[in-house]
């Protein structure tokens, strides 16, 4: 079987989800940037649980406190374009709560969330997404690489297992919808 390089091919990517924990955490998830964010916990079948889909979003300077566990991972995107947002002082992709350390009254982890320094690449097909209309996209003079990243955008969180061992990898699921 030949797998071609330039096409992202999500059956080899790892999946996160959440792992069982009794271990608290406290946060408080802060926008800093200028977008309105979704906040997204992973769950335990590796599905994206959208945190603040009745709402208006996480709006520019507004903050979302959660009651969460370790072992629970958090995503964050951009509510108009889907693109992917950073947290943390690292500017990570996703976001692994740390376990209450057991003092009284418990206190919030803030999590500050922004807009990440995004490659040439992702900024500039970003901007034709937004301004060239999907059924257009087979049109344009480009390689066949760009476009089908253009129709199919690569929306999986940059995360290695090694990085963070007590988060665990999805089972494929047979029964998906």
């Amino acid at each position: 079987m030949t797998v071609n390089v330039n096409m992202p091919d999500d059956r080899w990517m790892p999946r996160l989800k959440s792992k069982i924990s009794q271990e608290r955490a406290f946060v408080r998830f802060l926008n800093r940037s200028t977008r309105i964010v979704d906040v997204f916990w992973i769950n335990f079948r590796g599905q994206r649980v959208n945190y603040v889909r009745n709402t208006a979003g996480l709006c520019p300077g507004q903050y979302f406190e959660v009651n969460t566990f370790a072992g629970h991972p958090w995503i964050f995107r951009d509510r108009e374009t889907n693109d992917k947002l950073q947290c943390g002082s690292q500017g990570q992709e996703v976001y692994f709560p740390v376990g209450w350390n057991g003092e009284f009254p418990p206190s919030r982890t803030n999590v500050l969330i922004d807009v990440p320094v995004y490659s040439l690449v992702e900024r500039s097909m970003q901007i034709i997404r937004k301004i060239v209309c999907k059924k257009d996209i087979e049109d344009l003079e480009i390689p066949k690489p760009l476009k089908h990243q253009l129709l199919h955008p690569d929306d999986l969180p940059v995360w290695y297992p090694d990085e963070n061992p007590e988060c665990v990898l999805a089972e494929e699921d047979n029964d998906q919808g």
